[in-house]
């Protein structure tokens, strides 16, 4: 059974973590990181999904590969597969011929990088009055559950015309969307990062990563671990109608592994976290 998706801010911020300030984890949905690096998710080659026979939970062992299916599966039916088309789509990616809808969807909140230990005064002007003398960590979690709640709050909609996005606004719903289906696709401890391939100054190209090995380097990703994987919902979108993958692994042996993506990948090798979110 899925967990409903919170009304407001405020539940979200109690639904993904307990509180916004602690991150805690929270027994329904994944809690705000904090920050730190990833806990361990186990690293292996198999997870267990919870099921129920005769009134009694039992746990039925699933691949690897078997995970990254319901991931994109759930992605694939969702807004991001059925009504999102690529507000930009780049020529060297586009191979089905995307075109931009008229209602562009855009406004998710900017995220404070990870890694961002001051905020300058023009930054503070940006962030909600109450909020602006808080201490770091705390905006940290403001900006985590401001940017969740903007994804699932997206994915809510019931449009009648294609919805136009942006990488940013597509992670965010990514993100919203495993959360929104409580702990059905991701076993606890699965880490959830928001990566940025920085093309120029700051801005670049925003994705997800799931289950990078808590020991790695997340600046470099042949140190993320054979159980490390990308959500890419924008590239995918511009690569195939019939059967599109946003689940990407970088390294070779799965079905999910994408060379054109890994081609796309290593020309941006610039990245940026940010933010953490744990199942």
């Amino acid at each position: 059974m899925t967990t409903p998706a919170p009304t407001d801010e405020t539940t979200a911020r109690e639904w993904i973590g307990g509180t916004a300030v602690t991150g805690s984890e929270s027994a329904t949905g994944p809690a705000v990181g904090t920050g730190k690096e990833p806990v361990p998710a186990g690293g292996s080659s198999a997870d267990e999904l919870p099921s129920q026979r005769n009134g009694t939970t039992v746990r039925a062992v699933r691949s690897h590969d078997e995970i990254l299916e319901a991931v994109n599966d759930a992605i694939q039916a969702s807004l991001l597969g059925t009504w999102v088309v690529v507000a930009n789509p780049w020529r060297a990616v586009n191979l089905v011929g995307v075109c931009a809808s008229d209602k562009v969807i855009a406004g998710v909140p900017p995220l404070l990088p990870a890694d961002k230990v001051t905020i300058t005064p023009q930054e503070r002007l940006a962030i909600p009055i109450l909020l602006r003398d808080k201490p770091l960590e705390e905006l940290h979690a403001w900006s985590r559950a401001t940017w969740l709640t903007w994804g699932i709050d997206f994915l809510r909609q019931q449009p009648h015309t294609p919805l136009a996005l942006q990488s940013t606004e597509i992670a965010s719903a990514v993100v919203g969307l495993l959360a929104s289906t409580g702990r059905g696709l991701l076993e606890p401890g699965f880490c959830l990062e928001v990566f940025t391939m920085v093309t120029s100054g700051t801005s670049g190209h925003a994705l997800v990563v799931v289950n990078r090995d808590s020991g790695s380097d997340p600046l470099k990703a042949a140190t993320w671990g054979p159980a490390a994987f990308i959500i890419d919902q924008w590239f995918a979108l511009q690569q195939s109608r019939s059967r599109r993958n946003a689940v990407k692994k970088l390294t070779e042996g799965s079905t999910h592994h994408d060379p054109a993506y890994v081609t796309f990948f290593n020309k941006n090798p610039r990245l940026r976290v940010d933010a953490r979110f744990t199942s």
